[in-house]
């Protein structure tokens, strides 16, 4: 072949490429434009991995991974449905280990959080609530202050703190009646006071979100929500959020004091910009709305997710916009927390890792 023919050949070549990589490129443009327009900033792939598997093998016991809080990337702790043990994750062999064992409890552990890198909180059922000073290592029991079983735990500081409380009674020829309440505390968790409280709730209280030391808002059976700008001391219902048939509030979270977001089991996604006092509805990318919603977690730097019992998750990244995971999780997700820029799914056979 000549000179000249090879140099025509290359050119040919080159210029074919060129097509090849503009076409690429418009239909990734094209494809980013149908789930939800620009994007800067948020990664096209979130990661999403197996953490662990749900279910720990201890001894001769087996349990089902029911919360989780992460202290700090290498630090992570878990309870477990029926079980009166704390377990933290062991980086070096992938496995969890018991750390701490409540036989004096009685009944099961269920929600963790950690105020920061040195104190947390474990809840139970009757009236438990365990406190470590020393980021886990040891705990004591908060001097009973209530007989409900204790579920999930918010602060919105080192003092300030809502707790959320219920107990469910048989009522013979009328089914199950709920007893319902919220427990504050101003001294860092050594003492709580109820400052709400309701017999015969349509159901327990599916939600909680601690705004800022003086207002707090519930989601009573899941379907009335409720807002405190006093502390606990009088509590006023909230407008906006229209809800369909059969659903409930599942998730709340506050990314600030006044940006917020609700999510119910429909699919059903609301905005609030004035710290929880009104909600107006957003959409939800494609097919989102088939989904049941299970719970949904925000941190303070807009990084959030919302998970359901059908696999599907949605993400932000920055507080505003949300997309939807394009595959769902072959899992029943239950529970979500994010940590910096990563966020730990319970599901029901795994933990999911999620890397925005």
């Amino acid at each position: 072949m000549k000179k000249e023919e090879s140099q025509f050949v290359v050119k040919v070549l080159l210029s074919t490429l060129a097509i090849v990589i503009a076409v690429i490129g418009a239909k990734c443009n094209e494809l980013e434009s149908r789930e939800g327009g620009d994007h800067r900033g948020i990664q096209d792939t979130p990661k999403i991995t197996i953490f662990s598997p749900s279910r720990i093998d201890d001894s001769y016991d087996h349990y089902t991974i029911v919360d989780t809080a992460i202290v700090e990337p290498t630090k992570i702790f878990a309870t477990a449905a029926l079980s009166r043990k704390l377990f933290l994750f062991d980086m070096q062999s992938n496995e969890w280990r018991t750390v701490s064992e409540f036989p004096n409890v009685d009944g099961s552990l269920w929600h963790l959080t950690f105020v920061d890198n040195s104190i947390g909180f474990v809840t139970g059922n009757r009236g438990t609530l365990l406190k470590t000073t020393d980021g886990g290592k040891t705990w004591k029991k908060v001097t009973p202050f209530t007989t409900y079983d204790l579920y999930e735990i918010v602060f919105t500081d080192s003092r300030t703190g809502y707790l959320v409380g219920d107990m469910t009674l048989v009522v013979e020829g009328f089914g199950l009646s709920y007893r319902v309440a919220v427990f504050k505390t101003s001294d860092g968790g050594e003492r709580w006071q109820q400052v709400y409280s309701k017999k015969n709730a349509i159901g327990p209280i599916f939600a909680i979100a601690a705004i800022s030391s003086s207002e707090c808002i519930i989601a009573v059976g899941g379907r009335q929500l409720l807002r405190t700008k006093d502390g606990g001391k009088s509590w006023q219902k909230v407008s906006g959020v229209e809800l369909s048939e059969n659903a409930r509030i599942t998730g709340i979270d506050f990314a600030s004091n006044r940006t917020g977001w609700l999510i119910d089991s429909k699919g059903g996604l609301y905005r609030s910009e004035d710290g929880g006092i009104t909600w107006s509805r957003e959409e939800l990318p494609d097919e989102s709305g088939r989904c049941k919603w299970q719970a949904l977690d925000i941190n303070e730097t807009g990084q959030g997710v919302a998970v359901s019992e059908d696999g599907c998750v949605l993400f932000t990244s920055d507080g505003q916009r949300w997309r939807r995971l394009e595959t769902a999780i072959s899992d029943q997700l239950e529970f979500a927390k994010v940590f910096h820029s990563e966020a730990l799914i319970t599901g029901n056979k795994n933990l999911w890792r999620f890397k925005f």
